[in-house]
């Protein structure tokens, strides 16, 4: 199997620059390795070839606690917007990724 289809390359949903993913995708994964997984899935790379480090822009631990792996809709927060260089990121309370690209 193609490694960016294991990362649910053909499942997003590309809208203009804006791709969505599910909150079943990667699901049991904690949301930082998901935001690494989607972005590495539209850019058509491997996880460990993403040139961003989210460490740099926000606090991971903090990202993982208000969307707990084993939960939807665990936070009190609508979303999170995330922006990173070529990204913005926004978090959905209900598990959906939207990956922006800028």
């Amino acid at each position: 199997m193609d490694s960016i289809r294991e990362y649910g390359g053909p499942r997003a949903r590309p809208i203009s620059n804006e791709y969505r993913f599910g909150p079943d995708e990667w699901s049991g994964e904690p949301m930082t390795t998901r935001i690494v997984y989607a972005i590495a899935s539209i850019e058509h790379r491997e996880p460990d070839e993403v040139d961003v480090c989210l460490f740099d822009h926000v606090d991971p631990d903090a990202l993982n606690r208000l969307f707990p792996e084993d939960a939807t809709d665990a936070t009190a927060l609508d979303r999170v917007i995330v922006a990173l260089p070529a990204h913005t990121i926004q978090l959905c309370a209900s598990g959906t990724i939207i990956v922006r690209r800028e």
